[in-house]
């Protein structure tokens, strides 16, 4: 079963075409949805009630003059924020349904045309525009979470090696050192054993003592 539709109270409405009863007749109709509806006559003006209001749909004819209806449609999608945006045309041309598409309408309306459709294609592009919306959000959240983590395991990184370089800095002294006090040591060692071999002529040689001339040579 189909959840009911919920409506955003910042939801307005732009409807945009040259006959004034068609903006009235729409106006009406989705004011008794729930809907705040502004009404525009040609491009020019529906770009003035774009820059001013917090549109969140729009609904335009195609064939107005002065600018016509794909001509604002690019014109609103280019410069933003984000708004669905409902063609309508009393000629159906494929050619015409296409472009729109392709400028990013979000649907096409014949005239003479059926107001409960209207309203049911009107829900739908605003649950469209919810939803993009949640999306949005969570894409920005999960990337400022990555951001942070990023920036965590940089840190963590960034303490292991010191770690590592420190480490391997006291393993370096330590060699350093035990390099030093290895000439004196192996010296008098060798020393040792000698004199011990040379005061044992004849006799036979202390096994320790053998051990470390054999392995100091």
């Amino acid at each position: 079963m189909e959840k009911p539709f919920r409506k955003h109270t910042a939801d307005r409405i732009l409807i945009v075409d040259d006959e004034v009863a068609t903006c009235e007749v729409l106006g009406q109709r989705l004011s008794k949805e729930g809907y705040s509806c502004v009404l525009a006559h040609n491009g020019k003006e529906a770009l003035h009630h774009f820059y001013k209001e917090n549109i969140s749909l729009m609904i335009a004819d195609i064939k107005m003059p002065e600018m016509d209806g794909l001509e604002l449609l690019k014109k609103v999608k280019t410069l933003g924020p984000p708004m669905m945006v409902i063609m309508m045309t009393g000629y159906a041309e494929i050619d015409t349904v296409v472009k729109a598409l392709h400028l990013g309408a979000y649907d096409f309306i014949l005239k003479p045309f059926d107001l409960d459709l209207v309203v049911f294609s009107v829900k739908k592009a605003l649950e469209k525009k919810r939803l993009e919306e949640v999306v949005a959000e969570h894409d920005q959240q999960l990337e400022e979470l990555v951001e942070e983590r990023t920036a965590d395991l940089r840190r963590a990184y960034r303490m292991l090696k010191k770690a590592h370089l420190d480490s391997v800095k006291i393993l370096v002294e330590a060699i350093d050192a035990m390099s030093s006090l290895r000439p004196y040591r192996r010296e008098m060692s060798r020393e040792d054993a000698l004199v011990e071999m040379e005061k044992g002529k004849g006799k036979q040689f202390d096994p320790k003592i053998l051990e470390i001339f054999l392995n100091l040579n």
